[in-house]
């Protein structure tokens, strides 16, 4: 589930309008962002300010993802509803690094935390570094201030519960 999703500039072949609409009926024909700046650079429909700030400015980088939390759980786990409860809790406390602190594209950190029958998190680590590290403390800064979670389930059968949150920076769709 998506935690933020941003919309990439979409533009038609002929126009290069931003809205992805054409009047000459090219809108199937959208461009990626790489092929949209070579696209107006050619067609001397974009200043020279104008290619240096889209090139240079981090937030254009930080345009191109979005961030992406997924929950995994032990497979003794069967409540979908206690699933969901964690994961919302953990989304709830994400607050998302400055365009700085986002990692690259695809990468990830994993967090391992361990929680208690009482839902005590009893320990919470980062097992795989997304090569940030204020995008890593972020995550692990989710789910320490999510603690406490809701006591586990009667239904489950173990003293505590292993789970794992992914936090990716993927494409934006």
């Amino acid at each position: 589930m998506q935690l933020e999703r941003r919309v990439a500039p979409r533009a038609c072949l002929s126009c290069i309008r931003e809205d992805g609409g054409c009047p000459r009926g090219y809108g199937e024909r959208l461009l990626d962002e790489g092929t949209l700046l070579e696209t107006l650079l050619r067609n001397g429909r974009l200043a020279l300010a104008a290619v240096l700030a889209l090139v240079l400015s981090p937030m254009a980088l930080a345009a191109a993802g979005s961030p992406r939390l997924q929950a995994f759980f032990q497979q003794d786990l069967t409540s979908a509803d206690y699933q969901q409860k964690v994961y919302s809790r953990v989304a709830g406390k994400w607050r998302q690094p400055r365009a700085k602190g986002t990692p690259g594209l695809g990468k990830k950190t994993v967090v391992r935390a361990v929680i208690g029958r009482d839902g005590k998190l009893l320990s919470a680590d980062v097992s795989t570094e997304s090569g940030s590290k204020t995008w890593d403390a972020a995550a692990l800064s989710a789910v320490k201030k999510a603690a406490p979670f809701p006591p586990l389930p009667a239904s489950f059968p173990g003293a505590t519960l292993d789970a794992h949150f992914h936090v990716a920076w993927v494409a934006a769709p």
